[in-house]
Formats: C-alpha cells, sequence, structure tokens
C-alpha cells in the first residue's frame, strides 16, 4: 500500500482507532460525564451485571459509548480552533476493516451542526429521563452505515422535540425562549461557516469574537433582568446553565470585554440565592433511597431521585459560577464576600460528607440501582474534582479566613484519607474516580502549607496522623508516575510539602554565609515528618506504623532517582538519622529489628543506584577547577532536564533543585570561608556559583537550544551522581555502621537480619567485604554464640570467597575458628569450605594453619566429619604425588604438601600427636590404596631435602624434613632403607645447635628403623654402633632415650651386647660412692655426674637385657643375690636416691629413672619400696615430682596402649589373645592391664586433686592424665565426674577441656552424670572459692552445664532439683560459714540468672524454691531483725540478710525475663508449663549490698531496712 497521510479525520482515526488513545488509568472522564440513567425494564432487570460480549447487549452497549464520546468537553476545548486542509489527495480513503464497536464509532460521524446545543453543557450533571422518552430503538442493524446514521439523526430529533418535558438534571437543555435560542443558533451558524473556512483569517476572526461578545453581553443582560424580575422562578437550572456557558466564555476571552462588576454582583446574588437553600433532607432522602433492594420500591422512588438530582446540580452550577468570578481578573472588594465562598465551601463539603464519602464507602447496593446512577455520581465527582481545583487557585491569589481556611483542610484530609476496603463491583464511585478527587485535595494542602505559615504546623501534625490509614498496602491509594512508578499519595504529598517554597522572596539570600533560606526550612519539615513517624515506633503499636513508615520508604526509594522529587532525599536522610537516633536511645528489639529491615531497603537501594550510575567526586575546600567545573555542568544539565518536562507543577520542583545544588556549594563555601588559609579564589568561585544558581534557572541557553534527547537521558544520571555524593553516600556509611555494631549486640534476631543484609549489599558491591570494619564485625560473628548467627556469617563468606583470592587470605582464620563450633552443621560447612580455602591459598602458613584445623576434627564426636576430614585431608596431600606429564618428576603440588606436613609436625607436641593419629588411622585403613607409594615419594622427597645441604634449602626446611621422615615412619619404619640411613650419618655428629636439633631426628628415625632391619650392612654396624657408644655419656636425656634401645640392637647383631653389660656395671660402681656417703650420713648436693649417672642406669635397665650376663654382675661386687633380677638390683640403687632426705633435684631424677624401669618390667610398680616412695611424694605435694609421676603413669598407659593397638592391627585370624611387645621380652596383656589399673585406682583421687589446684599452670598435666585413662578406660566415671564438673567452671582455657571431657562421658554415661550433678556443683564451689575471692560474681559456669545437660525434660528436671538444693539455706552460726553460704548463694543466683531456660517449668522451679525459703527462714529473719531493731544488727543478721536479698534479686529478675506471674507460680498443673519460652532480652543481674561493709554498723542497717522492705512486699 502507497505510504500517504490520511485525507480527513474519519481516514486518520480508522488507522489509529479512538478507543486505542483513551488512558488506560483514567477511563471514567470519557464514558461517563453524559450517559442516561434510563428507567429500568423488566427484562433489564433480570441481568445482575452488564455484559458488553454478549451480542445482544453490543447496541445498547454502543449508545452508551457513543453519548458519553460526543457530549464530553474540556473547558480548554472552547480555545480549540481548526479549519479544513487542502489536499490534492483522493478523498476515497480505503475502506479499512474495524472491531464492531469501532466501526460504529467510526460510522456515525455526527457533524458539530447537527448536534444540540445543549450538548456542550455535557460534563455538568448526568441526565434523569423516563423511560417513554428516551428509549432506543434496538430493532436496527448496527452494521449498516446508512441505518445507523438515520436512527441517530432521528434520535436528535426526537431528544430536541421532547426535551421540554425532562423532569430531571440534565445534560441536554433546550431553551425555552426562541430568541435565545435563535442567538444560539446564530452563534452556531457563524462558528461552522469559521470552521469551514480552508485558510485562516485574523481579520475575520477578530470580528467573529467581537460579534459574539457582543451577542454574550446583550444575553447576560436578559438574564440578570430576568432573574431580577418579580417573576417567580420554579427551575433555576436553565438560567444557571447560560449563566454559566456565559461567564465561561468571558474567562476564557483574551479581550478586555469582561462584564461589569455590577453584572457580576447581581450574578454572585443570584447564586447565593439558590446555594441559601437547604439540600440536606434532599441528600439523606437519596441515601435512604439507595438503601433500598426491591426493584417495585426503587421504581417508585424514580421520580423523587430526578428532583435531588435536579437541586444538586443547580447547586454545583452556581457554586461554579460563584468561583469563577472570584477567581476571575475582577479586583473590586464588593465581589469578594467571605459568605459567597463560605456557601460554596460549605456546599462541596456538605456533598462529599454526606453524599460522596458514604457512597464510596457503601457496599451493597441494588445492582440496577449502581447500573444508572453511576453516569449521574461521575459527574458529582467530576463536579467536585472542578471546585477543589478553583478553592486551590482561590487560596494562592487571595486571603481567606482562618476557619474557612480549617474547613477546607479537613474536607481534603477527609478526601484524602477515606479509602475503600470493598472490591464491590456493585459500588456507585469507582475507585479511580475517587482517587482524582484526592490529587485535588492534595493540592489544595499544598498551597494551604505554602501560603498560610501559620497553618503549617497543624496540616504537617493531621497528615502524619492520618498516615496510618494509609497503613494496608493493599487499600491505600496508588498513582502511577511518568516513569512507571506506583507510588502512595500520602507519600507524594508529604514530598510536595518538603518542596514547598517556604520564604516569601523569588530566591533566598544571595548571601552564602545566611543561615535562613526555603532549604532550610525544607530541611526541618523533612526532620518533623521523620521525628514522628520513628518516635510513634516507641509510643505506639509497632504493628500500626510499622506499615506506615515502610511504605513511606518504599515509596522514597522508587522516586528517589527523580530530580522531579528532589524532596525525597531530604526525607530519607531525615528518616536515616531519626532511626540511627532511636536505636541508640532506646534498647528495644522489636523497634532496632524493623530499624535494620528499613536499613536493609534503603541500602540496597542505595547500593544498587551506585552500582548502575557514575558518581561524580564530592567538592572539598581544596577542590580544584576542573571539579568544580565538573559540578556545574552536572547542575546545568539537571536544570536543562527539569525545564524540559512540560508539567504545569514543574516550577516549584525547578526552583527547589535550584536550592538543593546551591546548599551543596553553600556548606563548602563555609568551610572555605572559616579557613585560615589564604583561598580567597577558591572563595569567589563557590559564591558566585551559588549566586548562578539562585537568580536564575542556572540555564543560559534558552528552551529551543535545548538538546532535548541527550538532556532526558543524561539529566536523571547527573542528579543521581550528584546526590550520591552528597546525600546518599553519606546515608550508606551511616546505615554499614548501624549494621555493624547490631553485629555486636546481643540479638539473634538482629544479627541474622543485619547479616543477610550485607549479604544483599556485597552482591552489588563486593568491595564492601573488604573493608576492615566490616571484615571485623562479620568475623566477630564467627565466634557468636547462636549457631544461626555463625552458619549465616559462614554463607555469605563461601558465596563470595571464590569471587577474590584476597577474601580467603583475609577471613581463613576466623572461618577456621569455627571448625570447633558446638553446631554440627557449622563444622560440616567448615570442613568442606577449609578444603576449598587451602586450595586456593597460595601462603604455606595459611595452609599450614588449615591443615592443623581439620587433623582436630579427627577426633570430631560425630563419625561423618572425621571420615570427611581424613578424606580431606588425604586428597590435599597423598594424590597426585607426581606430575601427571612426568611421571618421574614430583608434582608441585606434593612439594608444597611435604613443607606443610614438615611445618605442621614441627609447630608443636599437639600437632605432631594429631598428625601421627591421623597417619595411623589412615594407613590402617583398607579403603585406602597407593597410600604407601605416595608416603614413599614424600619421604625420598624430603631425603633429598637434606642431603643436598643447606645450598638449596634452609636449616629449617632440614629441620622439618627430618622430623617429618621421622613421623611418616612411625607408621611403617620399612620407608626408609639402610642407604639412606647411611646418609644421615653426618647429622649425628654435628656440634651446632642446628645439629642437636637434627641429631635429634636422626636418633628418632634409627630407633624406629633399625628394629625392623634384619640383616646389618657393616658400615651401619661398625661406624653407627661404634658412634652411639662413645656418644652416650654426652647424649641429654631425650637423646639417651632414643640412642639406648638403637646402640642394644647394634650390638646384638655384632654379638658384642656385652660391652653394654659392662658399661652398666661401669655405671653402678660410680654410683655406688654416692650410696656410702649417704650411709655415713654426708649430706648430699644435687651433682651432676650423679644426675647422669642416673639416668644412664635407668636407661640400661628400660632397654637392655642383662640376664645373660648375670655371672659378670655378680663379679662385680655390687650387692646382686643369687635369685634377684639385674633389673631388682638397679631399682635397689635408684631408689637409694628417693629418700625424703635426699634433695629434691636428685630425687626427681632418681624418680624419673624408677618409672623408666618400671615401664619396662612392669611387677616393679607393684613393689611395696616403689609404691612407698609415690605415696611419699603425692603426701609431700612437691610439684615437680609429682609431675614427673604423673608423666611416668601417662607415658606408660601409652606404651600399653600404643602396643596393645598395633598387637590388634597385626594379629592373626587365628589367635585367641593379643600379646603386647616389650623390647626386650614379652608380658600378657591383662597383667599389663592390671597394673595401670592398680595405679589408676591407687593414685586417682591425689591426681584429680591436682586437677583443680590451680587454673592451668600446676592442674594442666594432671588434667592430661585424666583424660588420657578415661580415653583408655581405666578411669571410675563416678569418681571422675565431680571433678570433670568443676574444672568446666574454670575462666580459663581449661575450660575447654572440661567441656570436651564432658561431652565425651555424657554421651556413654549419661546417667552417672545426672547422678554427679550435685557433688560436681559442690566441687566447682569449692574450687573458685579457693582461687578468686570475688568468685561469687561469676556467671558462666552454669550455662555452660546446662547447655551439656539439655537433652530431654527428665534431665532438665533433675538438674533444676539440683540447682534447687544449692540454694537452700543451712543454719549455722559460724560467721564464716555463714560467709560461705552467702558467696555460694549469691554465685548460684548470678548464674542460674544468666541461664536461658528451655521450659517455663524450670525458672517456675526456682522461684518456687526461693518463696519456701522466704516463708521460712525470711519470716524469721524478719521477725529477729524487727524485735532487736535495725540499729542492733548482728554480723549473723547482716549474712543471712544479704543472701535472702540475693534469692529475692533472683526471684524478681527470673519473673521479669520470662513474664511469670504469681498465677503461674501457684499453678498446681504443672504441664502447661512444658512450653518451650523464649527469655526477653534485660539487663544485666545485679545484687545490690553484696559488696556492702558487713562490719560497717551504717553499712548493717541499710542492709536490714532493705531486706525488710524487700520480705514485706514478698509477703
Amino acid at each position: 500500500m502507497e505510504d500517504r497521510p490520511p485525507a480527513d479525520l474519519k481516514d486518520a482515526l480508522a488507522v489509529t482507532p479512538l478507543l486505542h488513545l483513551i488512558p488506560k488509568q483514567d477511563f471514567s472522564p470519557f464514558v461517563t460525564s453524559s450517559q442516561l440513567l434510563i428507567r429500568p425494564q423488566e427484562q433489564l432487570m433480570k441481568y445482575d451485571s452488564f455484559d458488553p460480549f454478549i451480542i445482544d447487549n453490543q447496541d445498547e452497549l454502543m449508545t452508551q459509548l457513543m453519548a458519553g464520546f460526543g457530549s464530553f468537553l474540556d473547558e480548554d476545548d472552547m480555545s480549540i480552533e481548526f479549519q479544513k486542509r487542502n489536499s490534492s489527495i483522493n478523498q476515497n480513503s480505503t475502506t479499512i476493516s474495524l472491531p464492531q464497536v469501532e466501526r460504529m464509532i467510526y460510522d456515525s460521524n455526527i457533524s458539530l451542526k447537527n448536534v444540540s446545543e445543549d450538548r456542550r453543557y455535557g460534563n455538568i450533571q448526568s441526565s434523569i429521563f423516563k423511560n417513554s422518552r428516551l428509549s432506543i430503538r434496538k430493532a436496527y442493524d448496527s452494521n449498516d452505515y446508512q441505518k445507523t446514521s438515520q436512527h441517530n439523526q432521528n434520535y436528535i430529533k426526537k431528544f430536541q422535540r421532547e426535551a421540554s418535558f425532562a423532569q430531571g438534571a440534565n445534560n441536554i437543555y433546550k431553551y425555552d425562549d426562541g430568541e435565545e435560542q435563535s442567538h444560539s443558533t446564530e452563534i452556531r451558524k457563524r462558528t461552522d461557516e469559521h470552521f469551514e473556512s480552508n485558510v485562516p483569517n485574523p481579520k475575520r476572526k477578530q470580528e467573529t469574537s467581537s460579534q459574539i461578545s457582543e451577542i454574550s453581553h446583550n444575553e447576560v443582560q436578559k438574564i440578570i433582568e430576568d432573574i431580577e424580575s418579580d417573576t417567580p422562578h420554579e427551575d433555576n437550572l436553565p438560567t444557571l446553565i447560560r449563566l454559566h456557558d456565559l461567564i465561561l466564555k468571558f474567562r476564557n476571552d483574551q479581550q478586555e470585554n469582561n462584564l461589569e462588576v455590577s453584572e457580576l454582583s447581581k450574578i454572585e446574588r443570584y447564586c447565593h440565592k439558590v446555594l441559601s437553600e437547604d439540600i440536606s433532607e434532599s441528600l439523606n432522602e437519596l441515601i435512604s433511597i439507595l438503601e433500598l433492594e426491591s426493584n417495585i420500591e426503587i421504581q417508585n422512588k424514580w421520580d423523587n431521585l430526578n428532583l435531588i438530582a435536579k437541586k444538586i446540580s443547580q447547586n454545583f452550577l452556581a457554586s461554579r459560577i460563584i468561583m469563577y468570578i472570584l477567581n476571575g481578573n475582577e479586583n473590586d472588594k464588593s465581589l469578594f464576600l467571605e459568605e459567597y465562598l463560605n456557601l460554596a465551601v460549605t456546599y462541596v463539603s456538605d456533598i462529599v460528607n454526606n453524599l460522596v464519602v458514604p457512597l464510596f464507602l457503601k457496599l451493597n447496593i441494588s445492582p440496577i440501582l449502581a447500573n444508572n446512577l453511576k453516569p449521574f455520581m461521575s459527574t458529582v465527582l467530576g463536579e467536585v474534582n472542578i471546585l477543589l481545583n478553583e478553592f486551590s487557585v482561590h487560596i494562592s491569589k487571595y486571603e481567606i479566613d482562618e476557619g474557612l481556611l480549617t474547613k477546607l483542610e479537613y474536607l481534603s484530609l477527609l478526601i484524602l484519607f477515606t479509602e475503600d476496603q470493598s472490591k464491590d463491583k456493585n459500588s456507585l464511585i469507582m475507585k479511580i474516580q475517587f482517587d482524582a478527587l484526592k490529587l485535588e485535595a492534595v493540592k489544595v494542602i499544598v498551597c494551604t502549607f505554602q501560603k498560610y505559615t501559620d497553618q503549617r504546623e497543624f496540616i504537617l501534625q493531621e497528615v502524619l496522623e492520618g498516615l496510618d490509614k494509609h497503613s494496608d498496602p493493599k487499600v491505600a491509594s496508588k498513582f502511577k508516575l511518568p516513569n512507571g512508578s506506583n507510588v502512595n499519595i500520602a507519600s507524594l504529598l508529604l514530598i510536595k510539602l518538603i518542596q514547598t517554597k517556604q520564604s516569601t522572596g523569588k530566591v533566598d539570600s544571595l548571601d552564602p554565609t545566611s543561615t535562613e533560606s526555603s532549604f532550610t526550612n525544607s530541611c526541618n519539615v523533612a526532620k518533623s515528618i521523620a521525628t514522628y513517624l520513628v518516635n510513634n515506633l516507641m509510643n505506639a503499636s509497632l504493628a500500626k506504623f510499622r506499615s506506615t513508615t515502610q511504605q513511606l520508604i518504599t515509596d522514597i526509594l522508587c522516586i528517589l532517582f527523580l530530580p522531579e522529587w528532589v524532596g525525597s532525599t531530604l526525607l530519607l536522610s531525615a528518616l536515616v538519622s531519626a532511626m540511627v537516633a532511636i536505636q541508640q536511645q532506646f534498647d528495644n528489639s522489636n523497634v532496632e529489628n524493623f530499624v535494620i529491615e528499613m536499613f536493609g531497603l534503603i541500602a540496597e537501594r542505595v547500593g544498587y543506584l551506585k552500582g548502575t550510575h557514575g558518581t561524580i567526586s564530592q567538592l572539598g575546600p581544596f577542590s580544584d577547577l576542573s571539579e568544580i567545573k565538573d559540578f556545574q555542568i552536572q547542575c546545568e544539565v539537571i536544570l536543562k532536564y527539569m525545564k524540559s518536562q512540560k508539567r504545569d507543577d514543574q516550577a516549584v520542583p525547578l526552583l527547589f533543585v535550584r536550592e538543593k545544588l546551591a546548599n551543596y556549594l553553600v556548606s563548602i563555601y563555609k568551610i572555605v570561608n572559616d579557613s585560615p588559609e589564604d583561598l580567597s579564589n577558591k572563595k569567589e568561585i563557590f559564591k558566585n556559583g551559588i549566586q548562578s544558581l539562585r537568580l536564575s534557572d542556572g540555564v543560559d541557553k534558552t528552551e529551543s537550544d535545548f538538546d532535548t534527547e541527550n538532556v532526558e537521558a543524561n539529566g536523571p544520571d547527573a542528579y543521581v551522581g550528584i546526590i550520591l555524593a552528597y546525600d546518599l553516600n553519606p546515608i550508606y556509611d551511616s546505615i554499614i555502621e548501624v549494621l555493624m555494631k547490631s553485629l555486636e549486640g546481643q540479638r539473634i534476631k538482629s544479627k541474622s537480619r543485619s547479616i543477610r543484609i550485607l549479604s544483599t549489599l556485597i552482591e552489588n558491591d563486593s568491595e564492601l567485604l573488604i573493608m576492615p570494619k566490616v571484615q571485623s564485625a562479620v568475623s566477630g560473628r564467627l565466634r557468636d554464640s547462636s549457631p544461626l548467627v555463625r552458619d549465616a556469617v559462614i554463607d555469605l563468606i563461601s558465596k563470595y570467597m571464590n569471587s577474590k583470592e584476597e577474601y580467603v587470605e583475609q577471613f581463613y582464620v576466623p572461618i577456621c575458628e569455627c571448625i570447633n563450633d558446638s553446631s554440627i552443621s557449622v563444622r560440616k560447612r567448615v570442613i568442606r569450605l577449609a578444603k576449598e580455602m587451602y586450595v586456593k591459598l597460595n601462603s604455606i602458613s595459611a595452609k599450614v594453619y588449615i591443615a592443623n584445623k581439620l587433623l582436630r576434627r579427627l577426633n570430631d564426636e560425630e563419625e561423618s566429619l572425621q571420615e570427611t576430614s581424613s578424606s580431606f585431608l588425604h586428597q590435599l596431600w597423598f594424590t597426585n604425588v607426581v606430575d601427571s606429564d612426568h611421571p618421574d618428576l614430583l608434582s608441585e603440588k606434593t612439594k608444597e604438601s611435604t613443607e606443610v606436613m614438615g611445618k605442621i609436625v614441627t609447630s608443636g607436641s599437639k600437632n605432631l600427636t594429631h598428625f601421627e593419629d591421623f597417619l595411623g588411622k589412615l594407613y590402617s585403613s583398607a579403603a585406602i590404596k597407593d597410600l604407601r607409594s605416595s608416603i614413599i615419594v614424600i619421604v625420598n622427597h624430603s631425603l633429598n631435602i637434606v642431603t643436598e645441604g643447606t645450598d638449596n634449602h634452609s636449616i629449617d626446611g632440614i629441620q622439618r624434613s627430618l622430623k617429618l621422615i621421622a613421623t611418616l615412619i612411625s607408621v611403617d619404619s620399612s620407608l626408609v632403607d639402610q642407604d639412606q640411613l647411611i646418609s644421615l650419618q653426618h647429622f649425628l655428629v654435628d656440634g651446632s645447635i642446628e645439629g642437636d636439633i637434627n641429631r635429634m631426628n636422626t636418633l628418632i628415625i634409627l630407633r624406629r628403623v633399625i628394629p625392623s632391619i634384619k640383616t646389618f650392612r657393616p658400615s651401619i654396624l661398625d661406624s653407627v654402633k661404634t658412634y652411639l657408644l662413645k656418644q652416650l655419656t654426652k647424649f641429654n636425656v631425650r637423646e639417651l632415650n632414643e640412642a639406648m634401645p638403637v646402640v642394644w640392637i647394634l650390638c646384638e647383631a655384632k654379638g658384642d651386647s656385652v660391652k653394654l653389660a659392662n658399661a652398666s656395671t661401669s655405671c653402678m660402681k660410680h654410683i655406688k660412692p654416692y650410696i656410702d656417703s649417704k650411709k655415713h650420713a654426708v649430706e648430699l648436693k644435687a651433682d651432676g655426674k650423679l644426675l647422669k649417672l642416673l639416668h644412664l642406669l635407668g636407661n640400661f635397665g628400660r632397654h637392655c637385657n642383662f640376664e645373660k650376663f648375670r655371672a659378670q654382675f655378680l663379679k662385680s661386687g655390687l650387692g646382686l643375690r643369687e635369685k634377684e633380677s639385674i633389673s631388682s638390683l638397679m631399682m635397689k640403687f635408684l631408689l637409694y636416691f628417693c629418700k625424703p632426705a635426699t634433695d629434691d633435684t636428685t630425687r626427681n631424677i632418681a624418680v624419673i629413672n624408677v618409672i623408666n624401669l618400671c615401664i619396662s618390667h612392669p611387677r616393679l610398680f607393684l613393689s611395696d619400696p616403689v609404691v612407698q616412695v609415690f605415696d611419699n611424694e603425692f603426701k609431700t605435694g612437691n610439684i615437680g615430682i609429682v609431675h614427673s609421676i604423673v608423666q611416668g603413669f601417662c607415658e606408660f598407659i601409652k606404651i600399653g596402649g600404643s602396643n596393645k593397638q598395633n598387637s590388634d592391627r597385626h594379629k592373626k585370624s587365628n589367635e585367641e589373645k593379643s600379646k603386647i611387645s616389650a623390647l626386650h621380652g614379652v608380658a600378657p596383656m591383662s597383667f599389663s592391664d592390671g597394673v595401670c589399673s592398680g595405679l589408676i585406682q591407687r593414685y586417682m583421687d591425689k591426681i584429680l586433686h591436682f586437677c583443680l589446684e590451680d587454673d592451668g599452670k600446676v592442674s594442666y598435666l594432671p588434667i592430661q592424665f585424666l583424660q588420657l585413662v578415661l580415653g583408655q578406660g581405666f578411669a571410675n566415671i563416678r569418681t571422675c565426674t565431680p571433678t570433670i564438673i568443676a574444672l568446666i567452671s574454670s575462666q580459663t582455657h581449661i575450660k575447654n577441656i572440661g567441656i570436651d571431657i564432658l561431652k565425651e562421658i555424657y554421651e556413654k554415661h549419661e546417667s552417672l552424670v545426672q547422678s554427679s550433678l550435685f557433688d560436681g556443683i559442690n566441687k566447682s564451689i569449692d574450687y573458685r572459692s579457693r582461687l578468686d575471692p570475688l568468685y561469687y560474681k561469676e556467671n558462666s559456669f552454669i550455662p555452660v552445664l546446662y547447655s551439656q545437660i539439655n537433652r530431654n525434660h527428665s534431665n532438665r528436671k533433675k538438674f533444676m532439683a539440683c540447682l534447687c538444693r544449692h540454694i537452700a539455706i543451712s543454719n549455722s552460726e559460724n560467721d564464716n560459714q555463714l560467709q560461705y553460704q552467702r558467696n555460694k548463694i549469691s554465685y548460684m543466683s548470678y548464674n542460674i540468672a544468666e541461664t536461658n531456660f528451655t521450659t517455663l517449668e524450670e525458672p517456675v522451679m526456682i522461684i518456687r524454691a526461693i518463696d519456701e525459703i522466704m516463708i521460712r527462714d525470711g519470716a524469721d529473719l524478719k521477725s529477729a531483725i524487727e524485735s532487736i531493731g535495725d540499729n542492733n544488727i548482728t554480723l549473723k543478721s547482716t549474712l543471712t540478710s544479704q543472701l535472702l536479698l540475693a534469692l529475692l534479686s533472683l526471684r524478681e529478675y527470673l519473673m521479669n525475663k520470662y513474664s511469670i506471674t504469681n498465677e503461674i507460680i501457684e499453678l498446681s498443673d504443672t504441664s502447661s508449663l512444658k512450653q518451650n519460652i523464649k527469655p526477653s532480652s534485660l539487663m544485666a543481674f545485679n545484687i545490690n549490698h553484696i559488696d556492702s561493709m558487713i562490719d560497717d554498723p551504717v553499712e548493717q542497717s541499710i542492709i536490714a531496712s532493705t531486706f525488710l522492705q524487700r520480705i514485706a512486699t514478698f509477703i
């Protein structure tokens, strides 16, 4: 088809049909202004609703739509002129296929000159006709153009013929005066002629306008004469219509031909007379009719409806005319009678209060009434809309009485805050129609707020108090802005109030230092709004204002980036500041949670803007000229954008944007002005910029010079950049600060919310996680008491850890600290995360740290976590040890892993033990394949590092490699062969300090490898054996323990073990003189030679079997008897130095070697002399010697357990009994076990006493012994449990050891632990009272203990019964015992108060126990004090008062914490108390007067008085 413009309007509408031009949001003005209210017929009453999609109804629907379209009149249309367009295009347009409704609109082309004059008043009021006069023929084909056109013509003629018989208020009126009608016809004919002109003729236009004006003046004169005549007027409506038409014509006329003041005054008086008639009864009757349900009753009242509609219609016209005159150009005071305006306002107020609002809220209306009255109510709403607009214009132009102003304010607020919560289709007033009233109501409020300063506080208060009606987002009115945002109208009103120009002049002061400006006033309005809303979060019900505040913040965030709503940034800043202040001022969990949630919304939006919009650098006193110029350019772009927006209400936002931009410069100017430095050039630049923004629009170009496309694109972006730099970034930073403080708080919900918000923010700004304050706060929450918080933090970090390596480097330490978490889910997540971090990190020290943490999880109580940790370490260290491309080369991963393992085994005994346990379990696992070959590769690589020397590797690297080899071969000695041993010989002779360490590691390697070699090479037998024999006297104690068994094996292989026998006898001969000296009572002091000899003798006895050299020992004269074993002889030599008279150092060495000898000869442990030595030392209490004994016992038990494990590992299926291997013999396992059990049974109580000796210095080794014997199964659980419970009360790391032990035994021996609780708490009190005199203020013991036994209801109930026993009071006359009891009660009170119980029954049990004490002991003490008086208080009474006050304080605290009432306490049925409870957040528990000077009589009197007051309140 050929492209060409449409030939005429019909052709244009065919291309773009009229229905497509109708706005989807506000459809009512197009379809409701002139619809006809038709008397219901019987067939219509059968339908509940009108279905336009039923074919039979389409004709009727079309008639209603066409009537509405044709009668719609906009006041601005009167100034529109059309002229025909000359076109050479063929006038016969192509027929276009259209839908039926659009086709009927297209085809019914009714010429303006064929439409009745009266149709021009179509928007005044709906018509009400009798059915017989306004029926529409249905028997014609609407698709036939000719029939449709003929029908339309007939319809118009019929209407004109019968208009005079209309009984109701009418859109379509026919004048009774034929002459007046002829005037109208004359005007219409002339107007038609004007439209038919092809070329505009200004002269003809002026003549026509003058003629119309002359005719109109004449017509006004006739109307005035008519209304002043004595002739009664039964119907004022036709006169009012003609007056309205003429007044409106003169109002829109641009010529100087307005009516005279006298004429206008007469018209006002006439309208005043019409409005003076009371219509309240008519409105009440209308409401009563609307409540009818019967169709017959409705039909009987139809005429009454017509009369009421007529009265309402004429009053609207009278009100309109009055407002048109008052708002006209005439300034004569005689026209401005307050009574006129008062009548118009009162009428509109009555209509809204008594008709519009009740009908809007009315739910049940007859469908017939609803369908037929909707056009009438639409017209009413339109009239109210017009009058509200006129009121706002009048407010802006003239002064109004305060009372009348208040009436307008209440009217506008009523409209604004009226909401229809129903969705009834039968409602007479559609929500979208009522929303149009809200817009005009907002306009009235804004105009009043702007002009009347004394009304601002009232308006603001009323608007804020009405906000709660908008709290439900489903009900509150939403308005779509041009950018597509749906925003609450109340939110828009508040921002408009902030943006309102609040100064009298056009611009603010040009002096930048001036403190008074409209911008300052706007800031104060924003602060008032924020303060009101935030304060109501505390002072009123939170649920009421929470949604209100949330909706306001959501609306602000929707329009934050629009320059037209620049006040939103002020309100947002004020809200954030107010919420920060209220959160800091009040400790309220609900408020804190809400504030954090709101801050999350705000920060998320600001973060999004930061990520999607560019920001400009914030100006400062020292900004260079280019930065200042860039700011000015951005301002220019913003102001261009504002001017380019073709909107009626754009002037006020434009002024406000100018002032806000100027305010940025003002703040910097003040800093420059106050600066001591000479910044005169900057000062002048900023000053000029401020004046430029305030004096003009800030835009030099005219509107025609604007590049509209670029302005539309760059304006909002430039605006966002500026508000980000000066407004939003500070808000964002303050929110981050609040979130950080929340993470440091105690509330779990607040911390969880803050973490979730941070996670969302980091999605938009990943750099946020690197900020030191954020990193510190997040890391701190990894140690939070709540597993939910810890898990949330780990989840947050894990999300972003993979994106950047620096995240791993900064968070691997705090994350790995959570690997010991009490929550299994947290530990599982951390273990998996630890593996990922290990792979990503390049730092060896970081890998060592992570690996150590994984090693410790090998003893986790959860078996699945043990397996997971072991599997991860195996994958990280022992897989892919060779390069896949070069099998003969070692992979870089293995080189790195070797270094990591080397650092682990040299980083402490604990880490070494964990690594050895890991290797042992891994090596014995049948599921692990190719592990031995991988370890061989690692051992060989380590040996290469050692043998290459210091040229390529550091000394520390060599030491680590030797230690790693020694550790790896502990699981398999065949990993190192003899050639590799020979390569290590030079480390044995290295005399340097580093050589001592290497020599020790080499000796360990020799000791572990030599026993597995069956045939030795001569080089090893000769060189190694010879060197070791020479160095035996020079080795230190540790080296001697490693070297002696190697020497014995090599000598046995060589066949010259007699040398060691000779060395042993020689050693004893050197010791004998010291023994002889003791026999002669010669005092011996610690002698280095003697100490070395004792160590040699002990190692000879432990590692060598000299029984085959018995004859040699007999001949040596050392006192060996015939049936005495050589080990017994050595024991006698050692026991000489274990006597109490021997100095402590010598005696300690002798005891160590006695145990050394007993380890290889367990029977000696049971000998009386040895037992007597141990008894004496435990009795004496020498800490050093006791430690040596306990250390020896530990070693003996470990060797027995290790040999048992080795025997179990290598036993064959046909063996019936397992055996223990000894270095020089085989002893039955049962015998060694019996010795262990005997030692533990005899000395366990004494060792347990040392476990509670102090907070770790002395007690650490006994506690390790306790762990060991419990793990081996030798200890009595019932005996050990009280001590274990007491360890939990420690304030050092000992607490964690106690918790770990208790966890382990509680899983297996729950009942034994439960039975030991009372003794354990007693022992803990004795333990803490001995170590710290102020122990009674500690509060962590019972909460931790409760968390361990909190498994079920039965366990909790037993525990609470135990606590009740501990707070009981025992009668005592001893002051010391009373003081101990007071401290004990205080200690228990502080701990119980800190415990978070699970069910309500638990604190109620405590309270009931306290009540029993008060009834008994409290009443007795009260009587005793009252009998002797406050001034004669004894120390006993003071102490008893203090402990009873502690219990009363605990009782009050528990009742507040768990919201317990007296009714709950008195309940006999405890089943209702078993529900779970959530404790409230209270201040820390405190006991008053507990630290008072009990010896001071004044303090005694105060304590007694306080007790009497509290006990009286209790009773």
